[in-house]
């Protein structure tokens, strides 16, 4: 595999996110109904509401989602989608106080379940937002629910979601379009 020459972080991810949003054209196989040509969105037929696709950008600390994010999110808007960005919810609780760094297990547990239930109650509201848009819309993900098993072992994480009856399949399979 060859390697790129290094060109700074900000130009690697000005590139990482013109990648991923280049990669959109060919999104539209997935998801036929919503993709029309630029600024051609179809009213849906009667009856029917328009789609609302909802999609995760993960990654790391630093790793480009929010460079991704904006520029997926103009490049979606010029196409004729309400486009609704949610934040991530580890970003909000951490900048609002919630202690990080080694905690005991009931306090891990505790704060990456509140974690995940304020993940899902902000996506949830901006799905409610993005469909009262009565227009083809993409609800944009910084981050997503599955996440926070990532600074979690196996065991820890397993005995969260049995803790608050969560379904892993529910989470990771049947909550988004696209990761």
């Amino acid at each position: 595999m060859a390697s790129r020459p290094a060109t700074g972080i900000s130009s690697d991810l000005g590139t990482c996110a013109s990648e991923v949003t280049d990669r959109w054209a060919g999104i539209h196989e997935h998801f036929p109904v919503a993709f029309h040509a630029q600024n051609d969105m179809d009213a849906p037929a009667s009856g029917s509401e328009p789609p609302i696709y909802r999609v995760v950008i993960s990654g790391g600390p630093c790793g480009g989602k929010t460079t991704t994010l904006a520029e997926v999110s103009d490049r979606m808007r010029s196409r004729g989608f309400a486009v609704c960005t949610g934040p991530g919810a580890a970003t909000l609780l951490i900048q609002g106080g919630a202690p990080v760094g080694e905690k005991p297990l009931e306090q891990l547990l505790a704060f990456q379940a509140s974690l995940l239930r304020t993940q899902i109650a902000l996506e949830d509201n901006f799905y409610r937002i993005a469909k009262a848009s009565s227009r083809p819309a993409i609800l944009l993900c910084d981050r997503g629910v599955m996440d926070g098993r990532a600074y979690m072992s196996p065991a820890e994480w397993a005995q969260m979601l049995e803790i608050n009856h969560w379904d892993v399949v529910k989470l990771r399979d049947e909550r988004y379009d696209l990761i």
